[in-house]
């Protein structure tokens, strides 16, 4: 009471703002402050809100606390309620779309707005939908009407810009989820178009920031070969890949160090006066820091660095360049930072920068407003934001499924939603469904009001989400329709070309045939002949995962690896999803693909330790991959976490998570990422962490089998320890699987994965592929199978 009276007395007025999302815990705070005897007897709250905007309901924002509230104020002031129905930010072709919609969806609780400003054009609202689109066969079909849209969309705003109706900067694009931005980015990048997305993460894998920090490992040692062949193609430096062959290639087969193949190569006669003066400013980069490095701060080496290289100026040219700018610059920032809290030198801040790459963080600001650049954002993000031309793409995407366990309703109670029928749980189950409902007709409200002239609606592809509320509600209404806008793709290329005329040169010389002709060529531009031991398949790395490919089918394995057919949605390499074909659809358009919920997954099991709250853990690691966390997403994934944690022990003297390797068999370098590798008492013990649906769980662990016993066999021989076990942690269910991990095991598989080797480098034509016995009905290459083996 005595605290009550105190703010009480510090406060004469309260107004709140955005009073639609609040909920009923910030209800009774304020009420309290409100009120001496009586509910608001001190008659000065003023609250301001609109309740078609209250899109916040996954944190707890309660529409019915402004009914019961505005109720109060009314009942103690018949003056008290003022609507405010005049909307100054958009043109009135746009406010009459919206009207006509929104007084349907939302029947007598829509309030209809009136115009302030009036368009100079007659239609303001364009749908981009094609019904007669036909999908390829052996594609899936929501992904190809996305692709189809994204193009679409780029190439509305392309012909709206080159007309001078609009700028790049005019345009924002509202996406209910980011979880495919990148199919729209890419449509962007496709026609040359500028962007800027607000919400991306992803620091630490822009090509840039791996640009320096590759840079900073080849200062610190140039011997360490893979940064070293990064710096030496960015544009630190800028050298072509016929170049960078050369230089391995003299390394692997003569030399021991970097450095002698640098100067061998500048000794040759062949070398262009572009690509001599590149690696002569390589060589001075390295040779100027090396006698600075032990004795100058990290800020200073990369202020030199960028200096003598005009890093920085050739970045600004490339696309998005301002974007790349404020991420150099933030990189910088970090580093002076990590100055002016750490004593350390360059190796000390690069074991700096591994650690804190795992938190993630977003991209560097720049001034979006003042940038001519689309804006891509989320609708929640937009919220208060007005834009001169909105595009919601992915209108067709179908909403979250309601998928609780656990519901619990004020005036109800609490139901877990386990068993066949539960009659409570059903009841309070509908009440959320309904609520979130209503709350989605509130989003797309929300996303259509930040149009000040102009909306475009991306309504390709099924009728389901925005899409299925709104078609019936079309009809009458005045809009453009854009099935298809024919418009050819002009991104540029951030890859320097070989020349059509140096491609082509014939070497004038009458003392020479053609055959001499072609063998000079050859040494200009190797990566145009064939070169022994250099263009086959493991001339380079391979994963683990394609020999699991080639174990389950050859033919599958020669479509993926030398034919290049991939669906549009594959499995990554850490994760070979098993699953019924009439899931797989319904799992696409779930809350997330296989592949975000198998890397969210295994990032929570690397972070986790004992006493870590795994919501608040898990919370940071969905907002890091770019997704918005609600409790539907924790539902999802409670099971695998749970799982895992039934098994988790911190008894152990060593543990490493996603630990690299790299295993060199007659020429080829296998790599991979070991889940989790343990050392207690002098042993190792692997485990290995799936996420696969269950279907066929002997399948599974006859697949991933070769997969431990490769991790143990490289274990062990790296290590010198022996193995104490070998295991698969399947997290849909807790079955932990041991893997025989003996040393003939071992040995065995070694075996079979250099016969596979063999065989590959051997055999170039698809008969030589079989196609397994076992093979599925649903392979997504049977219809290639089958026309092969009729022909």
């Amino acid at each position: 009471k005595d605290i009550r009276e105190k703010y009480q007395n510090k406060y004469k007025y309260i107004m709140i703002d955005e009073f639609q999302d609040t909920n009923k815990l910030q209800k009774q705070i304020f009420y309290k402050i409100a009120s001496r005897d009586d509910d608001l007897d001190r008659d000065n709250l003023f609250v301001v809100g609109d309740p078609k905007q209250s899109i916040y309901g996954f944190r707890g924002a309660d529409l019915d606390v402004f009914d019961d509230v505005v109720d109060d104020i009314e009942s103690r002031n018949q003056n008290g309620l003022i609507t405010l129905n005049k909307n100054y930010r958009t043109v009135d072709t746009v406010i009459a779309f919206v009207n006509n919609i929104f007084g349907d969806l939302m029947k007598d609780s829509y309030s209809p707005l009136s115009a302030h400003k009036i368009s100079e054009d007659e239609i303001d609202i364009e749908v981009i939908s094609n019904e007669g689109l036909s999908c390829p066969e052996g594609i899936s079909e929501s992904e190809y009407h996305r692709h189809f849209e994204a193009e679409q969309i780029a190439k509305r705003i392309s012909v709206l810009v080159e007309k001078g109706s609009y700028k790049y900067k005019d345009f924002a694009m509202l996406f209910r989820a980011t979880t495919r931005n990148h199919i729209y980015e890419k449509a962007l990048n496709k026609f040359g178009i500028p962007y800027y997305n607000i919400g991306s993460k992803g620091f630490f894998k822009q090509q840039e920031i791996l640009d320096i920090i590759n840079a900073l490992k080849s200062i610190n040692n140039i011997e360490d070969r893979i940064p070293t062949l990064g710096f030496l193609r960015s544009n630190f430096i800028g050298l072509d890949d016929n170049i960078i062959y050369y230089i391995f290639n003299f390394l692997n087969k003569e030399d021991k160090r970097i450095f002698d193949s640098i100067e061998k190569l500048l000794g040759w006669e062949g070398l262009s006066l572009d690509q001599r003066d590149k690696l002569e400013s390589a060589l001075e980069i390295y040779l100027e820091i090396e006698k600075y490095r032990d004795v100058y701060g990290i800020v200073d080496i990369l202020q030199d660095l960028f200096d003598r290289s005009l890093y920085i100026n050739t970045t600004l040219l490339k696309k998005n360049g301002r974007q790349k700018f404020a991420n150099i610059y933030k990189f910088l920032d970090l580093a002076r930072e990590y100055e002016k809290k750490h004593i350390g030198n360059l190796i000390d801040f690069l074991n700096y920068i591994e650690e804190i790459r795992e938190n993630d963080e977003s991209l560097g600001e720049i001034e979006s407003e003042n940038t001519d650049a689309v804006k891509i954002l989320t609708i929640h993000k937009s919220k208060g934001l007005e834009f001169p031309v909105v595009v919601i793409p992915e209108m067709a995407s179908r909403s979250p499924n309601f998928s609780k366990k656990f519901l619990l309703d004020e005036d109800i109670g609490i139901s877990l939603g386990f068993g066949k029928s539960n009659p409570i749980y059903n009841r309070i189950r509908a009440i959320k469904v309904e609520k979130e409902k209503e709350e989605t007709k509130r989003v797309l409200y929300v996303a259509m009001t930040r149009a000040k002239k102009m909306l475009i609606l991306g309504n390709q592809g099924k009728k389901s989400g925005f899409k299925k509320m709104i078609e019936d509600l079309l009809a009458g209404q005045e809009y453009r329709l854009i099935d298809e806008i024919d418009l050819e793709g002009r991104e540029g290329s951030d890859v320097n070309l070989i020349s059509k005329e140096l491609a082509n040169a014939s070497f004038e010389n009458k003392n020479k045939d053609y055959r001499e002709a072609e063998k000079i060529r050859s040494e200009y531009l190797p990566s145009l002949y064939k070169i022994d031991s250099y263009d086959k398949e493991f001339g380079n790395r391979i994963s683990i995962s394609k020999y699991i490919v080639f174990k389950e089918c050859k033919r599958k394995y020669f479509l993926e690896e030398h034919l290049k057919i991939k669906n549009l949605e594959n499995p990554s390499d850490t994760e070979i999803q098993i699953e019924k074909p009439e899931s797989l659809e319904e799992e696409r358009e779930s809350l997330l693909s296989p592949i975000e919920k198998g890397l969210i997954v295994h990032e929570f099991c690397e972070n986790y330790r004992l006493g870590m709250d795994k919501k608040e853990l898990l919370e940071r690691i969905v907002h890091k991959n770019g997704l918005d966390y609600s409790e539907e997403i924790y539902s999802l994934l409670e099971v695998n976490i749970n799982n895992y944690l039934k098994h988790y022990s911190e008894d152990y003297d060593h543990i490493y998570f996603e630990k690299p390797f790299f295993l060199q068999l007659d020429g080829a370098y296998i790599s991979g990422y070991i889940d989790k590798l343990t050392i207690s008492n002098g042993k190792i013990s692997i485990e290995d962490f799936k996420t696969n649906k269950l279907y066929r769980i002997n399948d599974l662990i006859d697949k991933y089998t070769p997969q431990i016993q490769l991790y143990s066999y490289i274990s062990k021989k790296i290590l010198a320890l022996p193995i104490e076990s070998a295991s698969i942690l399947f997290l849909e269910n807790g079955e932990k699987v041991d893997i025989p991990a003996d040393d003939a095991c071992l040995k065995e598989n070694i075996d079979e994965i250099q016969g596979f080797i063999d065989f590959t480098r051997a055999n170039s034509k698809m008969e030589s592929y079989e196609k397994t016995s076992n093979c599925r009905e649903y392979c997504k290459y049977k219809n290639i199978c089958d026309l092969k083996e009729e022909s």
